[in-house]
């Protein structure tokens, strides 16, 4: 019992019941999130660290996984989430949404994208069009999605993560990606873009940084958020793809 108290749930579960989703089966709930009126929530030159995560997949098919996205970020310690989206694209519809989306926030932000087959072009030729701001995310082997969302979901349930209003039912209730319906609903692409980017936002980096890795020097001074899960998280991020940084914990 002790144990559990100092951990938390999701990090008590993980570490010692071996269970990778919580007891009822659903990892987001939609009381973690914090609903804000669309008016009230900061202007995007208010963020921190503003980035859209991508989960791509290149096709028009919808029998097959989308392409989802999430765009947030934070102010000390809470997230805010300013949009999200998914769509069956091809790859160079998707390109072209990138760019947009780096014209739309400006030079500061960021397009952190899921470093597998559609995603790796995707940053290459971002980069090589001299776009900024690019940054590939690499996911640990054996790291599937349901275990990605229980290393993000914990930076939630401790009440940091906020939503606009106008978002929260796509997010939460979409008939073909809701969360809420995680792990067992048909589609789990926002879902991993929303943990992608929680992990991302939840980890307390240098908005300087130039790989997003956490090295030993920074780990001590990082004070992660009460209960948030640390149980050997599943992303590791780089920018320099010359320079193979894959064998650091994104966070130890």
């Amino acid at each position: 019992q002790t144990k559990l108290l100092d951990l938390g749930v999701q990090r008590y579960n993980a570490e010692f019941l071996q269970r990778v989703a919580p007891a009822d089966g659903v990892i987001w709930k939609p009381e973690y999130f914090n609903v804000v009126d669309d008016d009230k929530m900061p202007t995007v030159e208010q963020l921190d660290l503003l980035g859209t995560d991508w989960d791509t997949a290149e096709t028009k098919n919808k029998e097959n996984a989308a392409t989802a996205w999430v765009t947030a970020g934070k102010i000390r310690k809470d997230i805010y989430i300013i949009d999200i989206g998914f769509v069956w694209e091809e790859f160079v519809d998707i390109l072209k949404r990138m760019k947009q989306t780096k014209v739309k926030y400006g030079y500061s932000h960021l397009n952190c994208i899921e470093a597998k087959s559609s995603g790796k072009s995707l940053v290459k030729v971002l980069q090589d069009a001299g776009v900024t701001g690019v940054r590939e995310v690499k996911v640990a082997a054996g790291a599937d999605k349901v275990r990605r969302a229980n290393d993000a979901v914990g930076v939630a349930a401790d009440g940091f993560v906020h939503i606009s209003k106008s978002l929260v039912d796509k997010l939460l209730y979409d008939s073909k990606q809701g969360i809420v319906a995680f792990p067992n609903g048909r589609y789990k692409d926002l879902a991993d873009a929303l943990a992608q980017s929680l992990i991302r936002l939840g980890a307390g980096y240098a908005s300087d940084s130039s790989t997003y890795v956490l090295r030993e020097s920074d780990i001590e001074k990082y004070e992660p958020q009460k209960g948030f899960a640390r149980t050997g998280l599943s992303v590791f991020i780089q920018s320099d793809l010359e320079n193979d940084n894959s064998n650091i914990p994104f966070i130890p």
